[in-house]
């Protein structure tokens, strides 16, 4: 019996561990554009030759990395409820890619050019007012929060765009627990990967980050009834 225990739970970790990494390996591979750009803002020489990798940045990430990012939050979705399908991950990711396309677009626009005033505005204050700095940082929690909830909102209930972020605001809203615990635990988790595991980054930091934001998420969805 025990050996049987031991074998099933070996078996359902290799199983996890291997779905985690193929989702992490599709979103990578579909933000591969923006991955090129910010390596590139890296390398760069002068603020003129950073300056003008912006706008290339801003399309990428509403063209390929926010339809890759609501792809992966689809794919979690399927594993957090235990969705039965006969498709693996790969084509799972592709599939919720083309469904949630023309609908990743339109919301990724107004979200990445509200976190561009948001960033814009945390690197004017950084120095100069400690205060002000201290609001914005709780505004990025909020936000990132609410990105998140809108994410996780437009893959579970395939609402119109306007009913997703009206359902997202509320659920923020209404559990504030979530702007800490989903921002504290993406940081932590990209904090490890960057300092102490890089090679988390490409294998599982993105999807980890999913699973774990999709499933508090949820669990908020099932304390106040709504599934």
């Amino acid at each position: 019996m025990n050996i049987k225990i031991k074998f099933n739970f070996v078996y359902n970790l290799t199983d996890w561990l291997s779905k985690i990494v193929s989702i992490n390996l599709c979103w990578v591979l579909f933000n591969i554009p923006t991955l090129i750009i910010i390596l590139s803002m890296f390398v760069a020489d002068t603020s003129k030759d950073l300056f003008s990798f912006v706008i290339p940045f801003i399309f990428s990430i509403i063209i390929f990395s926010f339809p890759a990012t609501i792809a992966m939050f689809a794919v979690a979705k399927n594993l957090i409820i235990k969705i039965e399908t006969n498709k693996n991950i790969l084509s799972q990711y592709y599939i919720n890619y083309k469904k949630h396309y023309k609908k990743s677009l339109l919301s990724g626009f107004p979200i990445t050019v509200i976190w561009l005033f948001l960033i814009v505005d945390f690197f004017i204050f950084l120095n100069v007012n400690k205060l002000i700095l201290t609001v914005l940082i709780m505004f990025c929690a909020i936000l990132f929060t609410l990105t998140i909830n809108y994410l996780s909102t437009i893959v579970f209930f395939e609402e119109n765009l306007l009913d997703s972020f009206k359902r997202a605001s509320f659920l923020t809203v209404a559990n504030p627990t979530l702007i800490l615990t989903i921002p504290l635990g993406s940081l932590l988790l990209i904090y490890l990967s960057i300092y102490f595991f890089q090679f988390l980054l490409l294998l599982c930091t993105g999807a980890l980050i999913a699973l774990y934001a999709f499933y508090l998420y949820y669990q908020f969805l099932k304390k106040i009834n709504v599934v």
